[in-house]
């Protein structure tokens, strides 16, 4: 018909030999693809799917051209397009890619083998493909990989996709069966270049290519959701954008995929929480919308599009790429190498990570402004990391979970408003108004009590106040010191200044509960290196009071001779200068450990105080006093004479984790006394009581007695001030 345009080819199909597919061919990729990514399963299942079908019909005793009549084996499809006289591969990327490495594998197999000389030379011309000196898959970031294997030299992968090759390459070559390492070599490589067969998809060019890509998927290996999140983002960039993408995008993944294959995705999924928080709208919604975010973004964006762009226009995904995942990666990158490896610009990365929040960078990605200075970034970076890490101790002294899940509740709360933060002072105002109440948990310090249920807590808290103190005093050493070592080994443990050895304190006018007591009391404890520990546990305070003395300085400050003679003007300086003067007093003979305990309960506390200040981690706090943390810190459990818990705790009238059952208006209700002096759940009785009993007013202690005993709490307060009158507590 005149006029009428040529027709377009129509998609063909033909089957191919493995030999086939490799000879005189050259592959390469378009930019949209996704990198390599098979891994152990997939690779493993290639091989072990062709030995079955090999080993099934071969015998050792067969003569070398048996070979040709065992039953061919189809291992799938490919499709490729042509365009400017070149091959791409539009799919199959992983299984030709793998089959490449095979063949690499069994060529250095084949040179050693005496009798598999020709087939070396036949693996050798498919290795090359078109040319005698690259290799069939035409990819220069994969060419250092292969040749290395073909060489047979070390090599150290820059690149995710560069590791995921050279791995697989470790798990063909290790899950080859014996036999093929051996007499089944020759025949092996002749049925597997002859007989083995794909199926070869022509797509024509690379219009239809690109759309065949888009619904197929590779053997093993659907499409990730990263995958699919990307091919969202990038279907509408504008024309004159589209040769920014890929670049940007690929090195994004090889920046944080370095770290960890999945990396990429947690980072892309972390700038939309940071960003998005409060999408969808409705809140009941977003629990459901926070799983779909977690699985698959590219879904959460597709359903959320009408409250993440209002206004559409085209290019709107791009430009979520371009101004907001893009300009974030690279430090998101560092961040988590600070949180890895101990830093001392970024303490407090690290201390989070090592105390199980894995998940910490939310916040400062939402704070983050595109194009500020990378100063700012790390002040901001800073703020947040210790806004965590008083959440830590907050949680910690309150006897109260500080894991994953109670931080993430927090976080969304505050994400919006670090969102519309411009800069620095803007961060420190918004983290010190939201964490304002938390430093009225410092007056807990000092009741700190150990026990099995909070030994990493307490093992980090003794930490922050050695470290902290051995920098001011000798400007030495760091947390990290303490609590990691390269060889994986905790290098210091706790050493109680009370031992329970009998006959020392134990039967000796003091009976096994007040020793206990002692020991449990954070002032009663310091860190020792783990050796040190063990020698100096049988022995009283006053035989290794001096011992203590080379070792840091919170353990030192115990011994006399710090306090006089050569050797101790800095701390003599530290001490007035940081006001703790009347707080360091050593032990001498004659001292109860009843008064020293006590007295180093509250220097514990002050230095606690100074290292945790709103100064000192950057908070910008109102100057009016506000109340009690989270309405349900200690003050509440107050009795009416102003004694808590924790000090009918401390002078042994109650045991840790003990039942209290309280009785109102003859309804009845059980809760549990933690080993700091809270309620378990509630935290204070008057919560409990208001909860429980649902009901505004609170009686106070005299519902309240102690199940094991039957005794009326406000009767063991006034056993408790009894004896505080009595001068025995």
């Amino acid at each position: 018909m005149t006029g009428a345009s040529q027709p377009e080819q129509i998609v063909s199909a033909r089957g191919v030999t493995v030999g086939q597919a490799f000879k005189d061919r050259a592959y390469y990729l378009q930019s949209y693809q996704r990198s390599y990514v098979w891994q152990q399963a997939q690779v493993e299942k290639l091989i072990d799917d062709l030995w079955r079908k090999f080993e099934r019909d071969w015998q050792p005793t067969y003569d070398e051209d048996a070979y040709r009549s065992f039953p061919t084996y189809c291992l799938g499809s490919i499709v490729v397009y042509r365009e400017s006289g070149r091959t791409y591969l539009a799919d199959g990327q992983q299984r030709i890619t793998t089959l490449l490495l095979l063949l690499i594998i069994l060529y250095v197999l084949a040179q050693e083998h005496d009798d598999a000389q020709t087939e070396a030379a036949r693996l050798r011309s498919a290795i090359r493909g078109e040319s005698r000196s690259d290799f069939a898959v035409k990819v220069g970031e994969y060419e250092p990989a292969f040749r290395s294997r073909l060489d047979q030299q070390p090599y150290y992968p820059d690149t995710l996709a560069t590791r995921m090759i050279w791995d697989a390459g470790e798990r063909l070559a290790e899950h080859l069966p014996d036999s093929v390492k051996g007499e089944a070599l020759p025949d092996f490589v002749n049925w597997l270049l002859d007989r083995v067969s794909l199926v070869e998809i022509d797509a024509g060019d690379a219009q239809r290519g690109n759309e065949l890509f888009n619904r197929i998927n590779d053997r093993g290996v659907r499409l990730s959701p990263f995958d699919l999140l990307k091919d969202y983002l990038r279907s509408d960039v504008p024309a004159r954008e589209r040769d920014d993408f890929d670049p940007h995008w690929k090195a994004m993944t090889d920046f944080l995929g370095s770290r960890d294959a999945n990396e990429p995705m947690t980072f892309v999924r972390n700038v939309l929480h940071s960003r998005y928080s409060d999408v969808p709208q409705k809140s009941s919604e977003r629990e459901r919308a926070r799983e779909m975010l977690d699985k698959s973004p590219h879904e959460w964006l597709v359903e959320n599009q009408k409250e993440v762009w209002p206004k559409p226009r085209h290019g709107d995904r791009y430009l979520l790429f371009k101004n907001e995942i893009r300009p974030r990666y690279e430090w998101y990158g560092r961040m988590l190498d600070h949180a890895k490896k101990f830093n001392a610009d970024f303490p407090a990365l690290w201390l989070n990570e090592r105390n199980g929040l894995l998940q910490q960078f939310d916040l400062t990605l939402a704070a983050m402004v595109p194009g500020e200075s990378r100063a700012a970034v790390e002040k901001k970076t800073n703020l947040v990391a210790n806004f965590v890490d008083l959440f830590v101790l907050k949680q910690g002294l309150l006897g109260q979970s500080y894991a994953q899940a109670e931080l993430d509740a927090e976080v969304d709360r505050l994400l919006p408003r670090l969102r519309r933060a411009k800069d620095v002072k803007d961060v420190a105002r918004e983290l010190g108004s939201a964490s304002q109440s938390w430093f009225a948990s410092l007056d807990e310090a000092r009741t700190l009590l150990y026990g099995q249920g909070n030994r990493p807590f307490v093992l980090y808290f003794l930490a922050r106040i050695t470290a902290w103190l051995e920098q001011e005093v000798a400007g030495r050493g760091s947390v990290a010191d303490l609590l990691e070592r390269p060889d994986g080994r905790r290098p210091v443990e706790i050493e109680h200044l009370v031992t329970q050895k009998p006959g020392v304190y134990l039967n000796n006018g003091m009976n096994a509960f007040e020793v206990k007591r002692l020991r449990s009391q954070i002032g009663g404890l310091v860190l020792l290196d783990g050796s040190e520990n063990a020698s100096f546990g049988p022995l009283s305070l006053i035989e290794k009071v001096e011992r203590y003395a080379p070792y840091n300085w919170l353990a030192a400050s115990l011994a006399p001779s710090r306090y006089e003679g050569r050797g101790v003007t800095r701390f003599r300086q530290f001490r007035r200068a940081s006001g703790l003067d009347g707080h360091f007093k050593p032990y001498k003979a004659g001292k109860s450990l009843e008064e020293l305990v006590e007295e180093r309960c509250l220097l514990y506390e002050e230095i606690a105080r100074r290292i945790w200040s709103p100064s000192a981690l950057g908070f910008i706090v109102a100057t009016t006093p506000v109340g009690p943390v989270s309405a349900t810190s200690e003050p509440a459990a107050l009795g009416a004479r102003g004694v808590r818990l924790s000090d009918l705790l401390r002078a042994g009238l109650l045991s840790p984790n003990e039942t209290l059952l309280g009785n109102r208006s003859g309804q009845k209700h059980r809760v549990k006394l933690l080993t700091n002096g809270h309620i378990e759940t509630y935290t204070s009785l008057r919560t409990a009581e208001q909860q429980l009993w649902e009901t505004p007013s609170s009686r106070g202690w005299k519902i309240w007695q102690v199940e094991s005993t039957g005794e009326r709490l406000d009767a063991v307060r006034e056993r408790y001030l009894t004896s505080r009158r009595a001068g025995s507590v």
